[in-house]
């Protein structure tokens, strides 16, 4: 069996073709385009993914650096505590030292004072 073709027909069939190829063309370019698209997309995916991770580092380490202020001042308050200490030791010494010199001068007085009544 033998078609016969048209010139306009052959015509329209060759412009099909050639219409063919160039969107073949052109898929092959977007698809290209599609898989930088892609590529981009995971690469951001995997930015986002890790800008996440180092926020929420950085908010342990925000903690961290709470508990290590609240431990300094814990520090702190110890070491002033062992610095007053002996000037606190001291003036414990001094008053106690005080108080015996104002009982020994107080007993002498009053040991004066009774020993000239008594002759």
């Amino acid at each position: 069996m033998v078609l016969k073709v048209t010139i306009q027909e052959a015509k329209e069939i060759q412009e099909t073709k050639s219409r063919c190829e160039s969107n073949s063309h052109q898929i092959a370019e977007i698809k290209t385009e599609i898989k930088a698209i892609q590529e981009k997309q995971d690469t951001m995916h995997e930015m986002n993914t890790n800008i996440k991770l180092i926020a929420q580092g950085m908010s342990d380490m925000q903690s961290d650096f709470g508990e290590v202020r609240d431990s300094q001042k814990q520090l702190a308050d110890k070491v002033a505590s062992i610095e007053n200490r002996p000037s606190k030791e001291t003036y414990d010494a001094w008053s106690k030292i005080k108080v015996a010199i104002a009982t020994a001068i107080g007993t002498g007085l009053v040991a004066y004072g009774l020993s000239t009544i008594l002759k």
